[in-house]
Order: structure tokens, then C-alpha cells, then sequence
């Protein structure tokens, strides 16, 4: 990868060159990735994203219709229905207000 920017010169380019990873005008990696091993029975994000061995679940996962739910009445005038990500809806004496979780300054 190239990068524009100006050529060390002075004490930055002697400070470069002191450096243990500076070799032959340029920095090197003093880590090889063979050093770096995945402990044995972990999982490594290949195994994670495209072994088919554990991908799917054994039993369908259990999920709540959501319109049984909203069909019935609030008995405490506040119901909080998690809409995903960062989103609830809160409905405050049986009128909806979309509310974010969390939301940039």
C-alpha cells in the first residue's frame, strides 16, 4: 500500500531508521502470522463464517407472535416493544411513541 506524504528527512528519518522494524528504506512486520495460532478447540472466523458444521440450529428457535401480543390490552398503560438494533416502541396509555435507544450526540 502507498500513502502520500512527505519524505522523512532530520531527526524523524533518524528516529525511522534507529527503528528495530526499519529495513531497506522501508518498515517491516517483525511478527510473522505463523507465531500468532488459535488455540486448540477454538474457533477461528473461517470456521465461524463458512464451515456448514454448526451453522444451523437443531430445533426451530422459539419466537412469540408479536401480533397476539399487541392484540391484547396493557394493564399497566406502559408497553415496550423492542423494534431491532436500537429501536422500542413504547406505548404510553395505548398510544405509540417510537423511541430510540441510543442515538449520536
Amino acid at each position: 500500500m502507498v500513502f502520500s506524504a512527505r519524505r522523512a528527512n532530520g531527526f524523524r528519518l533518524e528516529r525511522m531508521q534507529a527503528s528495530r522494524q526499519y529495513a531497506d528504506g522501508g518498515f517491516a512486520n517483525t511478527y510473522h502470522p505463523s507465531v500468532q495460532r488459535v488455540p486448540e478447540g477454538r474457533p477461528t472466523p473461517a470456521d465461524l463464517m463458512f464451515r456448514g458444521e454448526g451453522r444451523t440450529p437443531a430445533q426451530p428457535v422459539p419466537a412469540i407472535d408479536p401480533c397476539q401480543t399487541q392484540a391484547r390490552p396493557v394493564e399497566t398503560g406502559l408497553r415496550a416493544t423492542w423494534l431491532g438494533y436500537s429501536g422500542v416502541l413504547l406505548e404510553i396509555n395505548g398510544h405509540p411513541k417510537p423511541y430510540p435507544v441510543c442515538e449520536n450526540p
